[in-house]
């Protein structure tokens, strides 16, 4: 279950002829001050997941720009300058400046970084800098806010990033019972999403997800649904016309696969239009979960701890998993992950449902051996999501909340919501958990 923040392109400058360039253009930091402008009040800086999300008091009559490096403050441009590292958000549209909110991306967990502002007034020379705030990256997922909440409190069982294509702005959708969808602009700062109603399209709407260009979901009964923009949706179809409900989707990007009650599994390269899978093992019980690895492996997930795998997402077979202990109930949920390291990858699999005492997880490093770890807390988990580090969030009954260190380390996080609600949907875009239940309940970490 890969959120998209708001970003504008980076013009990267570092020491050297650009660095000069930079001195020249911008006063050195000082400068003119009929032609400059005083730094921004209320500047403020805060970490995320290998990124930081910067604020101030916008006056668009001027313009900003914003410094930042690695390890070393700084008191002025030419300081800056001169730093390993150095890099700026300088604008965009012919230089107009910079807004707020903006996240500044690609920066290192567990290394701090320090930030500064100037300005300018019709095109003069740069004003001094503001004072150097400083931030760290850290991971995220230790750490749990409440998020917005849904109108009429209806619980809700899964939610997306994607683009609508009204506007080609990222927002999140989220679909529930009663067939609701509600959507979200995407995060522009650290503050909850902003829910708004779309649409109700009737029965249960168990899944969403946005690939080949629209978001597409499915429910009870069979449904399936797809839209280019979260307010209009039209219904698909399936050719053999099947009324087993379908729980949960995912894609490769180029097809898109959907399981369901009585081992019931269905494909689309178009998400309009769907076909059964050719060929599912007998006897396979209700399906609850489905991910896909670039290893090119899709692997679905169901009651009685039963995993199916396949390469092409028509024909699929059963999987062994090693149980532990009394085994498991049911799992819910599954999602996989790549990481290369030093020209090597390995692929992470985590899988979650309902233990014999807790919260069942099943991992794997390679998709081949399927293991059963101890069971985590008292509460069954529905939904887990990886990060593109290989990290995993799980989120269940109860308020259940569970982090994955590593593959086969698991534990709770420091902080989360009380009371917290029950989680049936996780999602991970661009360094955000987002996260929503029963209740019209959400949560996220950054």
């Amino acid at each position: 279950m890969s959120v998209s923040r708001l970003r504008i392109a980076p013009a990267t400058l570092i020491a050297g002829s650009l660095a000069a360039l930079m001195l020249s253009a911008c006063g050195g930091g000082g400068g003119d001050s009929s032609s400059s402008t005083q730094a921004p009040s209320n500047f403020a800086v805060v970490a995320g997941d290998g990124q930081a999300t910067v604020t101030w008091d916008d006056n668009t009559a001027y313009q900003y720009w914003l410094y930042y490096a690695p390890s070393v403050s700084f008191s002025t441009v030419e300081q800056w300058s001169k730093l390993t590292g150095a890099q700026s958000k300088v604008g965009y549209n012919n230089d107009k400046g910079i807004r707020p909110p903006m996240v500044v991306t690609s920066l290192t967990n567990g290394t701090t970084y320090y930030f500064a502002m100037n300005g300018r007034d019709n095109g003069g020379k740069g004003g001094p800098l503001s004072a150097t705030l400083s931030a760290t990256p850290r991971a995220s997922g230790d750490s749990w806010l409440t998020g917005g909440v849904f109108s009429g409190s209806p619980t809700m069982r899964s939610t997306a990033l994607g683009t609508d294509s009204n506007d080609s702005t990222s927002n999140y959708v989220a679909v529930g019972d009663g067939g609701v969808v509600y959507s979200a602009p995407a995060y522009t700062s650290s503050a909850p999403l902003a829910w708004t109603s779309k649409a109700t399209l009737g029965g249960q709407l168990n899944g969403v997800v946005y690939t080949l260009s629209k978001f597409v979901s499915v429910g009870t009964g069979g449904k399936t649904w797809y839209a280019t923009t979260p307010g209009t949706w039209t219904a698909g179809t399936i050719s053999d016309a099947g009324t087993a409900n379908l729980n949960a989707l995912a894609s490769n990007g180029a097809t898109v696969v959907a399981v369901g009650d009585n081992g019931r599994i269905v494909y689309s390269t178009d998400g309009q239009s769907w076909t059964p899978a050719a060929s599912v093992p007998g006897g396979t019980p209700n399906l609850y979960g489905v991910t896909y690895s670039v290893k090119g492996q899709w692997i679905a997930v169901g009651a009685n701890c039963t995993m199916l795998t396949s390469t092409d997402g028509s024909t699929w077979t059963t999987q062994a998993v090693t149980l532990s202990g009394a085994g498991c109930t049911d799992l819910r949920s599954v999602d996989t992950v790549a990481v290369t390291t030093n020209s090597v990858t390995t692929y992470y699999f985590a899988a979650v449902g309902t233990g014999a005492t807790g919260g069942a997880i099943i991992t794997s490093s390679d998709g081949s051996t399927f293991t059963q770890l101890a069971d985590v807390g008292s509460a069954p988990l529905y939904a887990v999501a990886a990060s593109s580090d290989g990290r995993f969030a799980a989120v269940g009954a109860s308020n259940a909340i569970y982090i994955a260190t590593a593959i086969n380390t698991w534990v709770a996080p420091t902080t989360k919501p009380t009371p917290g609600a029950t989680m049936y949907g996780i999602t991970r875009a661009n360094a955000t958990y987002t996260a929503v239940g029963a209740g019209g309940a959400s949560i996220y970490s950054y």
